[in-house]
Protein backbone atom coordinates (compact mmCIF):
# COMPACT_ATOMS: atom_id res chain seq x y z
CA UNK A 1 0.00 0.00 0.00
CA UNK A 2 1.25 3.33 -0.99
CA UNK A 3 1.19 6.01 1.50
CA UNK A 4 -0.49 8.46 -0.34
CA UNK A 5 -3.21 5.54 -0.88
CA UNK A 6 -3.86 4.71 3.26
CA UNK A 7 -5.70 7.68 4.24
CA UNK A 8 -8.17 6.71 1.33
CA UNK A 9 -8.40 3.46 2.74
CA UNK A 10 -8.75 4.26 5.84
CA UNK A 11 -11.86 6.72 4.71
CA UNK A 12 -13.04 3.75 2.66
CA UNK A 13 -12.70 1.03 5.56
CA UNK A 14 -15.17 3.59 7.61
CA UNK A 15 -17.82 4.42 5.26
CA UNK A 16 -18.40 0.95 4.02
CA UNK A 17 -21.42 0.50 5.81
CA UNK A 18 -22.82 3.51 4.10
CA UNK A 19 -24.01 1.89 0.89
CA UNK A 20 -27.53 2.46 -1.00
CA UNK A 21 -28.59 -0.49 -2.03
CA UNK A 22 -31.33 -1.35 -4.54
CA UNK A 23 -33.12 -4.23 -5.96
CA UNK A 24 -29.49 -5.23 -8.45
CA UNK A 25 -27.39 -4.67 -5.18
CA UNK A 26 -25.05 -1.59 -4.18
CA UNK A 27 -26.09 1.94 -6.14
CA UNK A 28 -23.51 3.93 -4.80
CA UNK A 29 -22.21 5.40 -1.44
CA UNK A 30 -24.61 7.71 0.44
CA UNK A 31 -22.28 10.30 0.41
CA UNK A 32 -24.02 12.37 3.48
CA UNK A 33 -23.23 9.49 5.96
CA UNK A 34 -20.05 8.74 4.54
CA UNK A 35 -19.46 12.10 5.10
CA UNK A 36 -19.92 11.51 8.43
CA UNK A 37 -17.80 8.28 9.36
CA UNK A 38 -15.04 9.55 7.32
CA UNK A 39 -14.78 13.06 9.97
CA UNK A 40 -14.67 10.33 13.32
CA UNK A 41 -11.49 8.86 11.31
CA UNK A 42 -8.21 10.26 13.09
CA UNK A 43 -5.36 9.88 10.89
CA UNK A 44 -2.81 7.34 12.14
CA UNK A 45 0.27 8.79 10.51
CA UNK A 46 0.73 6.52 8.17
CA UNK A 47 -0.84 7.72 5.06
CA UNK A 48 -0.62 12.07 3.89
CA UNK A 49 -2.04 13.04 7.08
CA UNK A 50 -0.10 13.96 9.89
CA UNK A 51 -0.99 11.49 13.37
CA UNK A 52 -3.72 12.85 15.44
CA UNK A 53 -5.23 15.15 12.20
CA UNK A 54 -8.94 14.33 11.57
CA UNK A 55 -9.49 12.92 7.75
CA UNK A 56 -10.77 15.31 5.40
CA UNK A 57 -13.46 14.40 3.06
CA UNK A 58 -12.64 16.58 0.26
CA UNK A 59 -8.75 15.40 0.53
CA UNK A 60 -10.16 11.36 0.70
CA UNK A 61 -13.62 11.92 -1.52
CA UNK A 62 -11.63 11.46 -4.86
CA UNK A 63 -10.11 8.28 -4.00
CA UNK A 64 -13.48 7.20 -2.48
CA UNK A 65 -15.23 7.60 -5.62
CA UNK A 66 -12.39 5.40 -7.33
CA UNK A 67 -12.40 2.39 -5.01
CA UNK A 68 -16.48 2.89 -5.39
CA UNK A 69 -16.29 2.54 -8.62
CA UNK A 70 -14.58 -0.10 -8.85
CA UNK A 71 -16.42 -2.15 -6.18
CA UNK A 72 -19.57 -1.25 -8.76
CA UNK A 73 -17.73 -2.27 -11.91
CA UNK A 74 -17.16 -5.99 -9.90
CA UNK A 75 -20.83 -6.07 -8.58
CA UNK A 76 -22.20 -6.01 -11.91
CA UNK A 77 -19.15 -8.18 -13.42
CA UNK A 78 -20.23 -10.79 -10.86
CA UNK A 79 -24.32 -9.96 -11.86
CA UNK A 80 -23.20 -11.08 -15.80
CA UNK A 81 -22.33 -14.61 -14.64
Amino acid sequence: MLPENWDVLMAFLAAQTQWRIGAAGFTGLDYLAARIAVRSVIADGFGLRKRGKRLRWRDVLPGLKVMEGAVLDRQARERKG
